[in-house]
């Protein structure tokens, strides 16, 4: 789910996630919450109030778009969150460009030396999967792996892509 600038100035934001959680029977642990380092940015001290409370409730929260907003190393030490989302214009050449090969590296062991999860946006071939693998990225997503597609064509999607998987796979493949 994203969360705009808005909603992290929204003092009841957290009660009313809660609600409809409980109304659609959905565990709060279950859910992952994105937000850009701009809206992080936007008003920081209420970003900050809202993703505590967020977290303490246990919803899991995921900074968008790492890299390509205000990136503050000393607010990303402070805020709440589970993972980040390297920005697929650093993935998406990586395969050929060094320069995008050295940030997503370092993005990925700065992220995980912060016991962070990190996912890579913008996967369009295998050789960039691959080469995520190799560095040891948690989770992946783009086109190679799915296009959008409406919620009753995910479940027999799901199915199809785990058979072709290889157990040998070190990342797992989010949509």
């Amino acid at each position: 789910m994203n969360i705009s600038a808005r909603n992290l100035q929204d003092p009841h934001f957290k009660d009313q996630i809660c609600k409809i959680a409980q109304e659609c029977d959905i565990t709060l642990d279950k859910v992952i919450m994105e937000l850009t380092e701009t809206a992080v940015m936007h008003n920081p001290d209420d970003a900050m109030r809202v993703m505590g409370e967020l977290s303490a409730v246990g919803i899991r929260l995921s900074i968008d778009d790492f890299g390509t907003g205000y990136s503050s190393l000393s607010y990303l030490k402070k805020l709440p969150v589970n993972e980040i989302k390297i920005d697929r214009s650093f993935v998406m050449e990586m395969a050929k460009n060094s320069d995008d090969q050295v940030i997503v590296h370092t993005t990925l062991t700065m992220g995980h030396n912060m016991s962070l999860e990190v996912v890579a946006e913008g996967i369009e071939d295998e050789d960039t999967l691959n080469k995520l693998k190799e560095m040891g990225c948690d989770l992946a997503q783009g086109y190679h792996i799915a296009r959008p597609m409406p919620a009753n064509e995910f479940f027999t999607w799901l199915a199809n892509y785990a058979a072709k998987l290889n157990p040998t796979h070190s990342i797992k493949s989010i949509k």
